[in-house]
């Protein structure tokens, strides 16, 4: 679940411009529920299997604090979220 968060906060930054401070804090707080290694994956399983997932590639994303988007990211922008998830903490900053 955090994986997903973290991917959907990345995503949320770059397609909604959400506020570099709330997904800072966001991802913070998401880190102190403690470490999460690295993954390796494989992008195009990955890919096929977040299309045949209950939302379908879509991802709930947010524009704002309160202010939640359901979206569907480019496949350029899957595969990136993708290895922010695997990444783990690695990847937060």
């Amino acid at each position: 679940v955090r994986r997903g968060l973290l991917a959907a906060l990345w995503l949320s930054e770059r397609m909604l411009g959400l506020d570099a401070a709330v997904a800072s804090w966001l991802k913070q707080t998401l880190v102190a529920a403690g470490p999460l290694a690295p993954l390796e994956l494989d992008a195009a399983r990955a890919l096929a299997a977040l299309r045949q997932d209950k939302k379908a590639g879509r991802f709930v994303l947010l524009a704002a604090l309160g202010r939640p988007v359901l979206v569907t990211p480019p496949d350029e922008l899957h595969q990136a979220a993708l290895a922010v998830a695997a990444r783990g903490t690695a990847g937060v900053a």
